[in-house]
C-alpha cells in the first residue's frame, strides 16, 4: 500500500475482481510414435521433439515425405499352406494364397492421426520417434499373433515421456506404433506412461489392445487376458484411472483406390507381379503384353499403372483388395482421441465420451456381443476395464463404454470423471500461478479464494457440479490454521484444498494444491 506523507484526501483504486481464469486444455493429444519423416517448416530436424499441429496437412508437411504414398507396409502373397492362423484365403488360378506383412515394414501412427481429425479432433502435439526403420524382407508366417515391428523401440517411448513432463497443453497421451513391440515392451510402455501421467496430473492415456491383426472371436480373448496381465502386477489402482483402452480395432475408410498399389507387393517390381499373375497371363495376353512392356520401359506414373491393372486383371484386382483389407485395419485410439475433442467441444468434459458415432470406419473386424462386452468390462479383473466398440443396426459403430482401467474404484471409475478433475487441478493451479509473487498473507489468501470460488461456480452453472447452489457443489479452503501451519509461511508454502462434488451430490473429492510463493 502507499505511503500517505502529507495531508490531502487520496483516491486509491482496488482491484477487487477476481483474476480472470481460462479453463485447462482437456482434449489436445500428444501422438508419440514413428513417421517417415520428421522435418518442420525452416527444415531442422524434429526428431525427439514435441511439435504443435493444427491439421493433418500440416502434420503432413512435417512428417510425410513429398510426391510419394504415405503408405509404407509391403506384403506378400504366400500359399495358404505357408502361413498359420485365421489369415484370410484369396483365390488366384484356383489355388489359395494369404496377403502378409513384412513386419518391420508396419506403422500406425499416421492413420491415427488422420483418424483423429476425422473425428472431429482439432490442434495436437506431436513426437516423432525416428524414420522408419529397414525392412526386414521376411513376412508375417502366422496370424495367430500379434505383429512385432523390430524398428519399434519401448526405450524411446519412455524418452518421449519425459518430455511430456515440460509440455502443458496436451492432455491425452496416444501412442498406436506402441502395439508393435514385443510383449514385454508394451507393458513397459503402459506402466510408464501411466505413472507420468500420475506424477504430472495433466494426461490421460489411450491404449490400444496388443492383438493378433485381424483379430477375430477365437483369439482375441488371450489378447485381453495378456493387456490385463502386463498392468496388474505394476500400477497402483490410482494410477490406473489415468488411463483407458477401447477394443476391437477398426476397419477404415482412410485411403482411395490408388493407395495400396502394386509397390506394396513383394519387392515393388512389376517382373514379380507377373510371376505372381502367371496363371491368369496365359488367358489374358493383352496384359501379359502390357507388364512386359511396362517393366522395360513406361512414361506413365506409378498410378496410372496401377489403375490400368485393376482394369485388366482379376488377379490384381482381387489381391489389393486383400491387401486393402488388411492395410485398412487401424488401432481404436487416434479416432478415440477425436471423439474426446468432439464430446468436450460440444458438451464439456464432464460428459461421458461414449454413445458416438465413429467416423471414417466401415466396420469392425469382429462384432461383441453383449455378454462379451461384460466380460469385457468385469470387475474381477482387477477393475481393468476393455470399452467396447460396437455395431448396431440404424445407429452405425459407437464408442459403447467409458470406464477408466481402475473401475473397480467407485471414484474413478469413469472416464470423464478423472478428466474432470485433471481439468480442475489445472486450472486452479494456473489460478494460483497469478500470485506466486504476492504476499503470503491474509489479502491473497481472500484473492485466491474469490478466484477459485468464482471459477468453479462457473463450472457448476455449466453442470460440472452437484447441487443445488455453489455452496453444495464445492468448497474452498485457505489460510493459517486451516490449509496451512507456521512453518508453511515460514517455508513460503501456500497449501489450498478443494472439495468438489464432481460424481453424486453431497460426496466430495479433494484436490489439494500448494504453491511454493516467490521469495520476497
Amino acid at each position: 500500500m502507499s505511503t500517505f506523507k502529507t495531508p490531502g484526501v487520496y483516491i486509491v483504486e482496488l482491484n477487487v475482481s477476481p483474476a480472470p481464469v481460462v479453463a485447462a486444455p482437456t482434449s489436445v493429444p500428444v501422438f508419440i510414435g514413428y513417421t517417415p519423416r520428421a522435418v518442420d517448416a525452416l527444415g531442422r530436424d524434429c526428431t525427439n521433439r514435441a511439435m504443435r499441429i493444427a491439421s493433418y496437412a500440416e502434420f503432413a508437411a512435417m512428417y510425410l515425405p513429398e510426391n510419394t504414398t504415405d503408405f509404407s507396409t509391403h506384403y506378400a502373397v504366400l500359399p495358404k499352406s505357408e502361413v498359420k492362423g485365421n489369415a484370410p484365403v484369396l483365390k488366384l488360378g484356383g489355388q489359395a494364397f494369404v496377403v502378409t506383412p513384412d513386419p518391420d515394414t508396419v506403422y500406425y501412427t499416421v492413420n491415427s492421426v488422420k483418424m483423429f481429425f476425422l473425428n472431429g479432433g482439432g490442434p495436437a502435439y506431436v513426437i516423432s520417434l525416428g524414420n522408419y526403420g529397414p525392412a526386414s524382407g521376411q513376412f508375417q508366417k502366422t496370424f495367430d499373433d500379434p505383429i512385432i515391428n523390430k524398428n519399434v523401440h519401448s526405450e524411446a517411448y519412455l524418452k518421449a515421456m519425459a518430455l511430456l513432463e515440460k509440455e502443458y497443453e496436451p492432455a491425452v497421451c496416444v501412442m498406436p506404433d506402441a502395439v508393435l513391440s514385443d510383449s514385454d515392451g508394451y507393458a513397459q510402455v503402459i506402466n510408464a506412461a501411466l505413472t507420468m501421467a500420475q506424477d504430472t496430473g495433466r494426461y490421460f492415456c489411450l491404449f490400444d489392445i496388443r492383438c493378433p491383426v485381424p483379430p477375430v472371436q477365437d483369439n482375441y480373448q488371450e489378447a485381453i487376458t495378456q493387456f490385463r496381465a502386463a498392468i496388474a502386477p505394476q500400477s497402483d489402482r490410482n494410477a490406473r484411472s489415468y488411463g483407458a483402452s477401447y477394443f476391437p480395432w477398426l476397419n477404415s475408410t482412410l485411403y482411395q483406390d490408388d493407395v495400396p498399389d502394386y509397390r506394396n507387393i513383394g519387392d515393388g517390381e512389376l517382373t514379380s507381379l507377373a510371376e505372381l499373375l502367371a496363371p491368369e497371363l496365359q488367358e489374358n495376353p493383352a496384359l501379359a503384353a502390357f507388364l512386359q512392356q511396362t517393366a522395360i520401359a513406361t512414361t506413365l506414373a506409378p498410378k496410372e499403372i496401377h489403375q490400368k491393372l485393376l482394369s485388366m486383371s482379376t488377379g490384381y484386382s482381387a489381391i489389393i483388395a486383400a491387401v486393402r483389407q488388411q492395410a485398412f485395419l487401424v488401432p481404436t485410439t487416434g479416432a478415440i482421441a477425436g471423439v474426446y475433442a468432439t464430446v468436450d467441444q460440444n458438451r464439456a468434459v464432464w460428459n461421458a465420451p461414449a454413445n458416438v458415432a465413429l467416423q471414417g470406419v466401415s466396420s469392425l473386424p469382429l462384432a461383441i456381443s453383449d455378454t462379451q462386452q461384460a466380460d469385457l468390462l468385469d470387475m474381477h479383473h482387477q477393475g481393468i476395464a476393455v470399452n467396447a466398440i460396437r455395431s448396431f443396426p440404424s445407429l452405425g459403430l459407437l464408442v459403447w463404454g467409458a470406464r477408466t482401467l481402475a473401475s473397480n474404484d467407485n471414484d474413478w471409475r469413469y472416464i470423464h470423471t478423472r478428466r474432470t478433475l485433471i481439468m480442475l487441478e489445472q486450472s486452479i493451479k494456473a489460478i494460483a500461478m497469478q500470485y506466486v509473487f504476492e504476499p503470503n498473507d491474509a489479502n491473497t489468501w481472500t484473492a485466491v479464494n474469490a478466484s477459485v470460488s468464482n471459477f468453479l461456480t462457473g463450472i457448476w452453472q455449466q453442470g460440472g457440479l452437484f447441487g443445488q447452489g455453489p455452496q453444495d457443489a464445492f468448497q474452498v479452503k485457505i489460510g493459517l490454521g486451516s490449509t496451512m501451519t507456521e512453518d508453511d509461511l515460514l517455508n513460503g508454502n501456500m497449501c489450498i484444498l478443494i472439495e468438489v462434488a464432481l460424481i453424486r451430490p453431497a460426496e466430495f473429492l479433494v484436490i489439494t494444491i500448494q504453491q511454493q510463493m516467490a521469495a520476497g
